[in-house]
């Protein structure tokens, strides 16, 4: 019995997720919005970040280290601008949005650290996800610390963090391609 309670109780998780990932998506709420500079999650995860896919060929050559490491700590990405997306395998946003982050990581190679976060995923369906959407950066597993510190609602989210840690804009829901330029444009990215 207790197999099958199991069972239910990853399943009712599994459907309450799409739904929110369905709600965020369809809503209308995935409008980019400026975020002040104040909201910072400065102590984001101080613990090590673990990297689950360790494609680091878009990153700049002073942080590929840390990748290969496969531990990530916050504060290693200061001084880069980062692009923070949250993503989950059974997310059907995220898989339409991930050839977009693809396309701009390999423009901004070297330039902006982009930085994918798995959340409320396996291990194995997370990089099976990564691995069919080909991306070109990083990817790490999300703790309940980095969720909270960014304040996240639903799925996917994309961040735009300056060279400072401060988040300058937010994507909420599927990112498009007029939104992702302009948080890059607000990294001072082409």
């Amino acid at each position: 019995m207790s197999g099958l309670r199991h069972v239910a109780i990853w399943a009712g998780a599994a459907v309450a997720a799409a739904v929110v990932c369905g709600a965020v998506a369809s809503s209308g709420a995935h409008k980019a919005a400026p975020v002040s500079a104040e909201p910072q999650p400065a102590g984001v995860a101080p613990s090590p970040l673990n990297v689950i896919w360790t494609r680091d060929a878009t990153w700049p050559k002073r942080l590929r280290a840390r990748v290969a490491g496969g531990a990530l700590r916050w504060r290693d990405l200061r001084g880069s601008r980062v692009v923070l997306n949250f993503f989950a395998s059974w997310c059907g946003p995220c898989r339409r949005e991930a050839v977009l982050l693809s396309r701009a990581a390999k423009q901004q190679r070297g330039r902006v650290v982009f930085l994918a976060a798995a959340v409320h995923d396996y291990i194995p369906d997370a990089k099976r996800f990564l691995r069919a959407q080909r991306l070109p950066f990083a990817a790490v597993t999300a703790p309940a610390t980095l969720v909270r510190s960014f304040g996240l609602i639903g799925l996917p989210e994309t961040f735009f963090l300056d060279a400072r840690g401060r988040v300058r804009t937010v994507a909420r829901g599927e990112l498009t391609a007029s939104e992702l330029a302009r948080g890059l444009r607000r990294l001072g990215g082409r």
